[in-house]
């Protein structure tokens, strides 16, 4: 049911919401990326970045860099 009704699967929009948080974070805080990893509960620094740059095309720091000016 839940995939009928947003289009993904619970765990994939789980994803989703903790790549939307992370982007908040890197683009309106000075938080290092390590604690962006920890705010979000990912078990290293090495498996945040991999997932968000799986997710965004890009790793959280030059996600940072493109978006901040």
């Amino acid at each position: 049911m839940f995939k009928e009704e947003y289009g993904v699967t619970p765990y994939r929009y789980f994803l989703e919401k903790k790549t939307d948080a992370a982007k908040i974070y890197l683009m309106h805080t000075n938080l290092s990326v390590g604690d962006i990893a920890k705010k979000l509960n990912y078990a290293d620094l090495q498996y945040f970045s991999t997932s968000f740059k799986k997710a965004t095309g890009c790793s959280p720091l030059e996600f940072r860099k493109r978006t901040r000016k």
